[in-house]
This record gives structure tokens, sequence and C-alpha cells, in this order.
């Protein structure tokens, strides 16, 4: 629970840090409940693509791909090519002749012949295949197929840009599906950062060298994904490049006795912001967080890092389709057989899932050591060290706020370890350093805290110097509170309890009066807040995924003390779940956000 993770204090509502009455309710009951779009750089929400934007920019999109296909029809035929000899190559492609039809050319040199199989290739859409013949050209129809025809010289910039809507699926694994559509390896693929995956999630993404007309055309061809509004640019997409995300959520059955609480919460909500807390899946959901497994990285204890990260999978994994991992590695802490227990990984798990990857250095003779600082790639395993910073960060800011308040006070600092003035300073300007090399706070109540959190885990400043090496360490200081851009709200009367509250990329909206309440709210976190600590600030309670986890309609209808067909008598009747995930990529993350640095 969130406590476990220094995650305690709240504002409150007369900008105290009294605690606030708890407020139950139901996230994610669908996938369109929890709506992520990415904000670009310039402020730029990106759009659904049922919006009135991206059909407009798929329009674009389709026109100019229609002007492009037009230029190619009207490439000029080079001078050293007959007329007759078009002729013939025109007869070929509109035919679809498939047997090598020979086109004189007579003696031409080497750059003459290159130009008239360049301008095969672009007159014809690479749809045929060319060869010299002595002097003549042998031609055939090949459709579509790369093979036996030369790539096509590539030119303009490298890089097309792309919005990707995703619906419950992680980002890596929807990239790896576009890929497929595109022949065209998951790895050419960059994003500004990894979107939720229960849920809904909007973000830009890039590709290299690919066209995108055939982008576009994998639409046909995806489910629960969408690509549209493209455009070639001379750079990938960078991580981190965004300014942040613009979240649209519905909580569920929040109580008509609740509405005027939360009406006032959502007005101090939007003036004051809430305690910006690392949110509790950065540190996973397995019965040994990933902070644990961070402390005994930074501690050198290789051994016990790889055992703890290879724990007792908590009951998430043991459900239905998702066995194999914890399949294994409790064979593996049976008999010690990496080999044995990496055959009982099904799927892509054994490659693509971080227990796989350690199992297999294993089987190849790596050192625990080895699998912590080689086998793992640097962001995988720089996340176990971010989240041990993480816990340490929220602990310092709990005590901050529980000892001193919601003000500025003599010793606070800003980002950069500069002096806060009390009577000049805003509380959005208070930071807090994270557990690291930095010397900006020295001098700090906080940074005292934190030196003697460390020590408690016999740990210091010099520990993060020495694994610079082998981890990324991440930012150095972290705002206290943040303040959300742009809050909405409203209050939604449905009677389904699964009825559609705002549309979704393959759901439209439907409720419009019943006996049941929801709140629906929209606003913008820059990146790296987490929106599920913001929904604390207006629930009062825990809106982390194991807290959510269990609180069903069943659960509420028990909490209110009735039957389970007396509760689903305030909506219209019991409805089936939604599907479950279909393959081994999708069970693995089942359910839950990734412990990640952003939402």
């Amino acid at each position: 629970m969130e406590s476990d993770f220094g995650i305690t204090e709240y504002i409150g509502l007369d900008g105290s840090t009294e605690s606030l009455q708890p407020i139950q309710c139901i996230l994610k009951e669908l996938y369109s409940d929890f709506i992520v779009q990415e904000i670009l750089a310039d402020k730029t929400v990106l759009p659904l693509p049922n919006s009135k934007e991206e059909k407009d920019a798929k329009n674009d999109d389709q026109k100019e791909v229609k002007e492009e296909e037009t230029k190619e029809k009207e490439i000029p035929r080079p001078s050293f090519l007959s007329e007759e000899g078009q002729k013939i190559i025109d007869e070929v492609f509109e035919k679809k002749i498939k047997e090598e039809t020979s086109v004189e050319i007579g003696e031409l040199t080497k750059d003459q012949r290159r130009e008239i199989h360049e301008f095969i290739r672009e007159k014809y859409r690479e749809q045929l295949n060319s060869e010299t013949k002595g002097t003549a050209i042998g031609v055939q129809f090949v459709g579509n197929s790369n093979k036996g025809r030369k790539r096509k010289r590539w030119e303009g910039p490298d890089y097309c840009h792309f919005t990707m809507a995703k619906e419950n699926k992680d980002t890596s694994y929807a990239l790896g599906i576009v890929g497929q559509m595109l022949s065209n390896p998951r790895m050419e693929f960059r994003t500004h950062g990894i979107k939720d995956r229960r849920g809904v999630t909007v973000q830009r993404c890039s590709a290299f060298r690919v066209e995108k007309d055939r982008l576009l055309a994998a639409n046909s061809r995806l489910r629960d994904i969408r690509v549209y509004d493209c455009s070639y640019e001379n750079e990938h997409v960078k991580m981190g490049g965004h300014w942040g995300n613009r979240f649209n959520i519905v909580l569920r059955d929040v109580g008509k006795e609740n509405r005027e609480i939360l009406e006032e919460r959502m007005r101090i909500f939007a003036q004051n912001g809430f305690i910006n807390y690392y949110g509790t899946q950065r540190f996973g959901s397995l019965s040994i967080s990933t902070s644990d497994v961070g402390k005994l990285i930074l501690q050198r204890k290789w051994e016990e890092a790889v055992r703890a990260m290879l724990c007792e999978n908590s009951p998430d994994k043991n459900a239905k389709g998702q066995s194999s991992i914890a399949e294994a590695t409790a064979k593996w802490r049976e008999t010690g057989d990496a080999k044995e227990a990496l055959k009982l990984m099904k799927g892509g798990t054994a490659s693509a899932s971080l227990e796989g990857i350690v199992l297999r250095a294993l089987t190849k003779g790596s050192t625990y050591q080895q699998c912590m600082t080689e086998a793992l790639n640097i962001n995988s395993r720089s996340l176990y060290v971010h989240a041990y910073q993480s816990l340490i960060w929220n602990k310092v800011a709990s005590r901050r706020v529980h000892d001193f308040g919601i003000k500025v006070v003599a010793g606070d600092r800003g980002e950069n370890g500069e002096e806060l003035k009390e009577d000049t300073a805003h509380i959005n300007q208070i930071a807090i350093p994270l557990p690291g090399v930095s010397k900006l706070f020295d001098g700090s109540t906080v940074q005292e805290w934190i030196d003697d959190y460390l020590t408690a885990d016999g740990l210091d400043r010099s520990t993060f110097e020495a694994m610079k090496r082998h981890f990324a360490l991440g930012e150095q200081s972290r705002p206290l509170f943040v303040v959300p851009e742009d809050v909405e709200w409203k209050f939604v009367e449905y009677d389904n309890p699964r009825e559609p509250i705002q549309d979704g990329l393959s759901s439209r909206a439907a409720a419009k009066s019943g006996n049941l309440l929801a709140l629906q709210l929209s606003f913008n976190l820059s990146s790296g807040c987490y929106a599920t600590v913001a929904l604390r600030q207006i629930t009062g309670s825990d809106m982390g995924k194991k807290a959510q986890k269990g609180l069903s309609l069943a659960g509420l209808a028990g909490s209110a003390g009735l039957k389970y067909t007396e509760y689903t008598a305030r909506g219209v009747q019991k409805v089936p779940k939604e599907p479950e995930p279909e393959t081994e990529s999708e069970k693995r993350d089942a359910n839950g956000d990734q412990p990640i640095r952003e939402e």
C-alpha cells in the first residue's frame, strides 16, 4: 500500500496537512475510463483518432500519398529508352506478366542502364523487377513483394514521425505489432516514453525510413491500435522530449452523497495541486519491491539482488495465462537449475521478460553481478536503482510536509539548490534532491535526512558515484508540490455499471442518466508526474494498483452491506468482464501500470 512507500501526507482543504475523508470509487473499470494524451514540447495535445483533428490529418496524409503516386506516374522516360520499349514495359505492368519479358535497349553505358532501372522502379512503384541481359533488359511483374527487387534509394528526411493510439496494450507490444505489419524491426521505433497498458493512450513515435502510405495502410490490419498524422523529419523522436500528458479519467460510483465534497476538492486541487510523490507503480507489484532490489544492487549484494528479482510472484502473475514466469522462477529457486527453469517459459517470455533474460544469462555462465550489470539493458536495470532513490525521496517529502506544512520555510531550496525566501517564494518552487552525487543541496535539512536514510541502509552518496558506469542515475531534484494545468471536471449520472462514459478508441460514450454517479475529470501533468498520485488528493484514498485491485462492483456491494444482486440493481445488470489478454506479451503486464518514470 501507499504507506509502504512513504506516501502518507495530503494537502488539506484549508491548506493544512490534515487527512482527507476517504471516498471510495472505481478506477479503470473500462479501458476508456483512463485516457492519456501525450503533450508535445510546444504544448500541443495529441488528439484521439476519432477527433476532427485526426481526421483532417488523415485526409491530408491520403491527399499527399495520392500526389506522390501521381508524381511517380509523370516520371519522364529516358531518351535512350524507345517508346516501343516503354509500351512493352507498360504491358508487363498492366497485365501483371510474371514471366520475364525482354526489352531491347542496344549498346548503352553503365550509367544509362542504371537510369533505365531507376526509371522502371520509380515509374511502376517497385512492382517490376528489371535485370540487364546483354543489349536488352529483362522485365517481370513481382507486385509488392520485396523478393528479387533492389531497395529503393531513400530521398528526403530519414524519419517518419507518426501518432499511435492504443487500447489495452503496452507501448513495446503495440510497436512490435506495427513493425510486423511493416516487416520492420521493433528496435527502429522511438518514443518519448512508455505509456500505461490498461487504458487508452496516444503518443508520438518515429520509424527509420518508413513510407507513410505503408504505415497508414497497416491500419486495416491492426486491432485496438491506430497510426495516423504522419510527417517526415530529420531527427527521431527523443526520449523525454515531450512536455507531459493530458489525462482524461473517470472515477465511477463516487456516491451522490459525496458530490458537494468532491466539488470542493476539485476546486482546491485545481488551485493548490498535490504532493508530487512517486506513485506505487514505481515500485512494482511483486512480493519484493523494485526498491528492495535496488537497495541490494547499491549494497553490491549481487546474488541477493538476483534472488530478490526472481522472487515468488504475486497473485497477479499466478493468474490464468501468466503462470509460466512464476513456474520458471519457482523451479530455479527450488533447484538452482537455470536451464531447466528457462524451459518452462512460454512464448516470448524467455527473451522478452526480465526474468527470462536473467535466467538465460545464468545458463551461459554469467555471474550474479553480470546478470544485473550486463545482461539487462541499462534502462531495465536502472529501474531498480531509480526505485530505491524514489522511495527515499517519498520518505523525505512526507517528513518535510509533516514537519513544516504547506508553506515555504527557512532552509527550503529550489530545483538548483538555491535558498528560497519565505516571504517571496511560492511553494511550487520547493524542490527535494534525489539520493545521488550532487552537492547542490549540501547543508539543507532535507539533504541531512537523505544522508540519514542512506546510512541506515549501509550506504552513502559515494555509492552512487561508483554505480554511474553501469546505471543511469536520472534527475537530481524533484518539485515537492505540483499544480495541474487546464483542469476540467463534471459529474455524470449513469445506470449500467460498465456503461462507457467517455469516448475511447473503439467505444463511444453512452451514459445519459441513472442512479449511479461518476466524476469525469481532465488535467495536464508535466513529464514524471503520476496521475494516480494526483487522484489520491481528490479521493483521500490509495489509488494505486494494489488498493484498486479487488475494488470491484462486488467489493463495493459488500462494503455497503448489500448483496451483489441488490447492488447491481442500482444499475441495469451484471455484465461480462473485458476480454483476457491474448498473447504472452500482453499477459505479462496485464492489469498494471508500468514501473517507470512517467504514467
